[in-house]
């Protein structure tokens, strides 16, 4: 996995009523980008409730993708794919206060465990 490029997205909500749904919606598009193929898609994605502070409402949501190298990545990034589930997140979240941070980087060692 060492060269591959890890893309982050967090999706802040002000309060857990404006986050409703958000969770099957970041699961839908994981499985679309990681089964849009070795080319151009994701080998791996997840979903992640990020634990919250106590006192702040706000609600974080990460997901992460691993990309084989950066021009699969570009590849996706580019796509009608990408945007149009760009599209589809600023339709139904866009109105409720989401603040959305993308962040990407080279994975430069990871161990995983043997099965």
């Amino acid at each position: 996995m060492s060269g591959s490029l890890l893309y982050m997205v967090t999706a802040t909500f002000p309060n857990a009523e404006s986050a409703r749904g958000y969770n099957k919606f970041a699961g839908n598009v994981v499985s679309q980008v990681v089964g849009a193929g070795m080319s151009m898609g994701a080998i791996s994605g997840r979903v992640v409730a990020l634990d919250g502070v106590q006192g702040d409402p706000r609600v974080r949501i990460q997901t992460h993708y691993v990309f084989n190298d950066r021009a699969a990545f570009d590849a996706y990034n580019s796509s009608p794919l990408a945007t149009r589930l760009k599209d589809q997140g600023r339709e139904l979240f866009g109105s409720k206060g989401i603040n959305i941070e993308r962040m990407f980087g080279q994975i430069v060692d990871e161990t995983l465990p043997v099965r």
